[in-house]
């Protein structure tokens, strides 16, 4: 096994993307041995919807951030990357699956690159990361990635024990309707307020996260109340969900890492039906110990 070798990753969306290309980056690195991580974050030069937010939190030697990383393999990999876009989601739908794992071979590795079609070795010195590789089978050990942030503001509140905490996630801004994501409707709140009320009969506390508390309070039930989550800045928001008990998540990349990164064993996690609605994307790619999926388990 090279030793030598880099993972290089670009980073492209809100916190809770860049939490899931990391971990990924990071799980490359060590099945391939790699010495370093290097973490493109060009993409924000243009997009000012979200901005870096991971390397606040980052605090790994190893770990190297830059916007202007260039070499020739690199760009030919951002190229690739839309056209494998295309193209594999026209062949997927005829059960051709061959063409990642391939390419994956000489370095490039994609969103829907299967775990365990992972090549034993790659070509080059350099590992090419693009896309949003939202999987839990991508992620081996979570106490492993802890140790590549501020663990300390990670950990669990356990001074509060009386009240249960629940984070409620809404995500229903301006930026995600006018891309066509459908939003979690009424319905669904009000139905896993009620699976959580069965499961807990503690004193409850919700805690409201989302991207636009008036219009966020249309989707929710009118007979709760809320303590309003949404004016703290990213960092501090999934700091203070992790420190929740129970989750109630939006399909947001962003909701799943503070359910995730909360270290309540007890904790109760609930998630829509499709992750992706748009496409009818189920999340059971994102089910771990203590998930529910709503509907098909309730």
């Amino acid at each position: 096994m090279n030793n030598n070798k880099t993972i290089v990753v670009r980073l492209m969306g809100g916190l809770g993307n860049q939490l899931f290309q990391l971990q990924f980056a990071i799980e490359m690195k060590k099945k391939y041995g790699a010495t370093s991580i290097i973490v493109d974050t060009s993409y924000y030069n243009n997009y000012k919807i979200r901005s870096v937010e991971i390397d606040k939190i980052c605090n790994n030697e190893n770990i190297i951030f830059t916007n202007d990383y260039k070499d020739f393999k690199y760009f030919l990999s951002y190229k690739l990357f839309f056209l494998i876009q295309g193209v594999y989601r026209h062949f997927r739908k005829k059960g051709i699956n061959f063409l990642l794992p391939y390419i994956s071979k000489f370095g490039f590795f994609y969103t829907d690159t299967e775990v365990d079609r992972l090549p034993n070795n790659v070509i080059g010195n350099k590992i090419y990361c693009w896309g949003y590789f939202q999987d839990v089978n991508y992620i081996t050990d979570l106490e492993e990635i802890r140790n590549y942030f501020s663990t300390e503001d990670f950990k669990k509140d356990i001074s509060s024990r009386e009240v249960i905490k629940i984070a409620i996630s809404v995500r229903c801004g301006d930026d995600y309707i006018s891309k066509g994501y459908p939003i979690c409707d009424k319905e669904y709140y009000m139905h896993s307020i009620q699976f959580i009320e069965k499961k807990c009969k503690c004193k409850k506390q919700y805690i409201l996260f989302t991207d636009d508390y008036e219009k966020a309070k249309c989707y929710l039930p009118e007979n709760i109340s809320y303590i309003n989550a949404s004016n703290y800045n990213p960092i501090d928001q999934l700091k203070y969900m992790a420190k929740c008990h129970s989750y109630i998540l939006s399909n947001s990349s962003f909701a799943w890492w503070g359910a995730v990164l909360g270290e309540y064993n007890q904790k109760i996690v609930i998630l829509p039906e499709y992750w992706d609605m748009a496409h009818k994307t189920n999340s059971v790619k994102l089910i771990m110990d203590g998930f529910y999926i709503y509907k098909e388990d309730f």
